[in-house]
């Protein structure tokens, strides 16, 4: 700004002294003029004390003496009129200046925001190629971000299913290593005749417990019921007892066969008969309820009946039946 400043300074400085060459130029011309115009009459005019007649003719129309003063007013209109141009031209100079000022100024300004639309074009295009550098970059991110979740995703499977395998190998050494109780039922044996005090011809159903694994089992409950009914699958409701067994129990205890009494007891054949010919059937239901070395809640469920074979001789088999939960070792 302080340059503009002397620029136009400057600019109406020259303004001004043009306007003022001219007028003095133009006051000149017109004093010369006058004289110029004086000369002659100087010339015409006789010596001192001749009289003007000869310096200017009279006419016939005007007197001679108003030729003189006709003579001085016009000269006196032609310095006005200079004067008057003079200082026209002054102002023209001074105008002239002031628009050769606001055009040097508009020069100015025009070759200032020239520069600062090329400089803002520049920042434009740099802030543009920043921009496209960081969509270059967002993309990238984009796709490295896609890769990682892929492969976080194939890395949550490979170690999901290796959980899951270590978890299953678990599950084998805890198997391998935990106690499993089971039922082991005897066969059927008929008494033929009856035996006192009761003339049954059957005294009871007699089972075993069996024990796997390396390490105790903590016993919780236990429970068997032996029946006759003429359902081959009744209700599991009824009398229930429990057997003899030790609270802890191991790979070195010794297990007994075990008796549990058939109800309602056998009194007479026909009973005998109604189950060799299939009209009745001996169930047998127990459940043995303990806690592993691991201090998991184990289950063993036994639900079955006993059918005699249709060939007579033959003997007969303990058939399982019932909901799944009912014949299991958890």
């Amino acid at each position: 700004m302080a340059i503009v400043r002397l620029v136009a300074f400057l600019v109406i400085l020259l303004a001004a002294a043009a306007g003022s060459t001219t007028a003095q130029g133009t006051l000149k011309q017109g004093i010369t003029r006058e004289n110029s115009n004086l000369k002659p009459d100087k010339a015409k005019q006789p010596g001192q004390g001749q009289e003007t007649v000869e310096r200017v003719q009279p006419t016939a129309d005007k007197p001679s003496g108003n030729l003189s003063e006709i003579h001085t007013a016009k000269n006196s209109d032609d310095i006005e009129t200079q004067r008057k141009l003079v200082a026209f031209t002054k102002w023209l100079a001074v105008v002239g200046g002031l628009q050769f000022l606001a055009l040097t100024v508009q020069a100015i300004v025009f070759w200032r925001t020239l520069n600062q639309v090329k400089a803002q074009a520049n920042l434009m295009r740099v802030h543009a190629e920043h921009l496209e550098n960081l969509v270059g970059a967002a993309k990238a991110n984009a796709e490295a971000a896609r890769d990682n979740a892929t492969a976080a995703k194939d890395g949550a499977e490979s170690a999901k299913a290796n959980a899951n395998a270590t978890q299953e190998n678990i599950e084998l050494i805890i198997k391998k290593e935990r106690a499993t109780l089971v039922f082991e039922l005897n066969d059927i044996e008929w008494n033929n005749p009856p035996l006192p005090p009761f003339a049954s011809t059957v005294s009871g159903v007699t089972y075993k417990v069996r024990f796997f694994g390396y390490t105790p089992a903590f016993i919780i409950g236990t429970s068997v019921w032996a029946f006759v009914d003429a359902s081959k699958e009744p209700p599991t409701e009824g009398t229930r007892s429990s057997m003899p067994i030790p609270k802890i129990v191991s790979s070195d205890t010794e297990f007994p066969v075990q008796k549990v009494p058939i109800w309602p007891i056998f009194w007479d054949s026909a009973q005998t008969e109604a189950v060799r010919e299939k009209r009745s059937f001996i169930h047998f239901h127990g459940c043995i309820r303990y806690k592993d070395q691991f201090d998991k809640q184990r289950e063993t469920t036994i639900k079955c009946r006993w059918e005699e074979s249709s060939i007579p001789g033959l003997g007969g088999k303990w058939i399982t039946y019932g909901k799944p939960e009912d014949n299991r070792q958890t």
